[in-house]
């Protein structure tokens, strides 16, 4: 197995791949893993094959900023997966045999600046230490632009994706250049 059996598992993470993963884990009935089997990605059938009893999600953001749909986040506590708000994970802690014993958290108190840029602000007096024997990170996803050199001409947007004109999708800095999805518009439900 990729994952050695796990009774708490939690996902560090707050959009829809975090879900994604929490709630595949929470499923296990047969037909269900059949199903999982044929259709999830390696991250999914991992959690599922780590046979959690316990699945717990974390993330930075309050439940009111949170990225993740609506029905992704209420189906997944009917579920039965425990969400924790406005935590940022400090330390993943160990025991004597190196294997995880549980995580530690400091209060979040503002995910965004004044002009809503991810600028993550903790209340480091303010500590959390939750059991758990593993720990999945589903967070941050975004296009990797290391391969554009500045004589490429490709202006990037104040938030690193790729200035277009919205109607055509041409780039504003180089004319031969159009660009869609995720590295103009940044993650969406399909990468």
């Amino acid at each position: 197995d990729l994952v050695a059996p796990s009774k708490r598992l939690f996902i560090i993470g707050g959009g829809n791949v975090a879900f994604d993963v929490a709630r595949t884990a929470l499923r296990t009935s047969d037909e269900e893993a059949e199903d999982f089997r044929v259709t999830a990605d390696v991250a999914r059938t991992a959690a599922r094959r780590a046979g959690v009893s316990e699945v717990h999600v974390a993330c930075l953001e309050s439940r009111e900023e949170m990225p993740a749909d609506a029905v992704e986040i209420e189906e997944g506590q009917h579920e039965g997966l425990r969400l924790h708000t406005s935590l940022g994970p400090r330390a993943v802690l160990k025991g004597e045999d190196g294997r995880v014993r549980g995580i530690e958290f400091a209060r979040c108190i503002s995910v965004f600046d004044s002009e809503r840029r991810f600028s993550p602000q903790f209340d480091e007096a303010v500590r959390e230490r939750i059991e758990c024997d593993t720990v999945i990170f589903a967070v941050g996803q975004r296009a990797d632009f290391g391969f554009l050199r500045p004589e490429d001409g490709v202006e990037l947007s104040e938030r690193g994706l790729i200035k277009v004109d919205p109607e055509t999708l041409q780039s504003t800095s180089r004319p031969d250049l159009f660009a869609g999805g995720d590295v103009v518009l940044g993650p969406r439900l399909f990468i």
